[in-house]
This record gives structure tokens, C-alpha cells and sequence, in this order.
């Protein structure tokens, strides 16, 4: 694996291109790289050097692979090239004859030692961007797996509504409210407190059961937007899944009210035709 993936690393840095202002896959590559490269470092320092090799080589290469597919072959150019680069530097103490042919490869002149190791930057690592990938993750493997149960082979459409707002409200008094112990009461009061919230009825209980059992996941969390997130991402997954997709905020869907109903925070609700 190790001298495949050093035969494909000149390519990749030539197959990068300039992206779009602001890509969420972009922030959460770079995001990814500087956390590798602070975990490598780490161990290196504690002398792990199985986890350094771990998170050099097998770590990175998955992350760059994924990010490859994401971004539909055309990665931002000066981000590639600082992973690959980065990747052959930090391979260096524990593949050395590897590094040095993996650095002459990528076109660049004296020894690899002398290099240096690469810098991280840990403000730059942000648990938003994993969070927003993990959603995107979450739901290529939810439609996946709907489509197994419904056997449905070939989609025409793929709806995903988003949580509406006064859910997003409502998580956060449900995890205001389960500080100290998950507390159904406690929460089905605190959200019949709020105006807004209370006109939804019979359906605040329902919101309330399942918020109560995640509510100390969401303390302190920072909210995804999860529309413009999901449309930036809408041919990506039309690609993934072979059919339209379409994002529609589940506070204002027509159509499969039932469906959009079960939006919730960070877990869309999804029907597939």
C-alpha cells in the first residue's frame, strides 16, 4: 500500500485546482490535516512510533482519499500538496528510505531530514467542520440503508428535510433544562414555557421524548446550518445516489408532512420515491 500510494502522490497535487471560496470539504480537510499532523507530533514526542506511522500514513492517506472523492477529483491545489507534503515529512523518522524516494518524487531538492517537521496549526482544527462531515457521512449511510430496507435500487428522488426552527430552540432549552440528569418533566416544561414552541402541540411531547435522551449532547454545541450545508453538498449527493435530491426545511414542507415531522437536530428526516 505503502509504494502504491507513493507512485499516486505526484498526481495528486497536480490534479488539484483552485476551489470555491469557502468550501465546508475544504475547511474540514484542513481541519483533518492539522489534527494529524498534532496527533503525529504527539506521539513522535512520546516516542509512539506505531501510532505515529498509524496516523502519518494510514490516517492521512484515508483522509486524503476521502476528500478526493468529496470534492469530485478537483481538491484545493495548495491544500493537497501541503497534506502530501506533510505526509512524506512526517513519514520520515519511521520509513526513511521511503520518505527520501517519496520527497525526491514530488519534485523537491535535498534530503527530506533536512526538511524539518511540519507545523500545525490547532486553530485550525474545528469540531464544526467534523461535525458537519459527520452529517454528510450520516447521510449517505441513512439513505443507504433505506434504500436496502425499501429495495429500491434505482431512486428518482431523494427528499431530506431539515430540522425547522423552533426544534433547534427547543434542543437547546431540552439541554439547558438536563444539566444535572436527563429529566423529562423538567424539559416538556421548559419547552411549553416558550410561545412559539407551544403552538406546535401534540408534537412537542414527541420532540420532547427524544430530546431528552440526547439533550447533553447539544450543551454547549454550536449549530450547524444544516440547509446550507446539505445545498452546498446537493450535487455530491445526486451523484452518490444516482437521483434528485432536493433539502426542504420540514417547517415549511407541503408535501410528506409525516415524513418532515420526524426532522430533528443533526438527524434529517428522509424519504426516498
Amino acid at each position: 500500500k505503502l509504494s502504491e500510494w507513493l507512485a499516486q502522490a505526484p498526481a495528486l497535487i497536480e490534479s488539484g485546482a483552485s476551489p470555491k471560496q469557502g468550501r465546508e470539504i475544504d475547511k474540514w480537510f484542513e481541519s483533518e490535516l492539522n489534527r494529524v499532523v498534532m496527533e503525529t507530533t504527539e506521539a513522535m514526542d512520546n516516542a509512539m512510533f506505531k501510532s505515529a506511522l498509524r496516523n502519518s500514513f494510514f490516517e492521512l492517506s484515508r483522509i486524503i482519499k476521502w476528500y478526493l472523492h468529496r470534492t469530485g477529483g478537483k481538491p484545493g491545489k495548495g491544500l493537497i500538496r501541503e497534506a502530501v507534503i506533510a505526509q512524506a515529512l512526517m513519514l520520515a523518522p519511521v520509513t526513511p528510505f521511503v520518505a527520501e524516494e517519496f520527497w525526491e518524487k514530488l519534485g523537491n531538492k535535498g534530503l527530506v531530514f533536512s526538511a524539518g517537521w511540519p507545523k500545525f496549526d490547532e486553530s485550525k482544527i474545528k469540531a464544526e467542520s467534523a461535525e458537519s462531515e459527520k452529517l454528510v457521512q450520516q447521510i449517505l449511510e441513512d439513505v443507504r440503508h433505506i434504500k436496502e430496507l425499501a429495495k429500491i435500487d434505482r431512486p428518482k428522488k431523494v427528499a431530506i428535510f431539515t430540522a425547522p426552527e423552533w426544534k433547534w430552540k427547543g434542543i437547546a432549552l431540552a439541554a439547558a433544562a438536563s444539566k444535572e440528569k436527563p429529566d423529562f418533566g423538567a424539559v416538556m416544561k421548559a419547552l411549553m414555557q416558550d410561545g412559539q414552541i407551544r403552538k406546535h402541540g401534540k408534537e412537542v411531547e414527541g420532540f420532547a421524548k427524544r430530546a431528552v435522551k440526547v439533550a447533553k449532547e447539544f450543551d454547549g454545541r454550536e449549530r450547524i446550518d444544516e440547509a446550507a450545508l446539505l445545498l452546498e453538498n446537493k450535487a455530491f449527493f445526486e451523484k452518490e445516489f444516482g437521483a434528485q435530491v432536493v433539502v426542504v426545511d420540514a417547517g415549511e414542507a407541503k408535501e410528506n408532512p409525516e415524513r418532515a415531522m420526524k426532522a430533528f437536530p443533526l438527524k434529517p428526516a428522509i424519504l426516498i420515491e
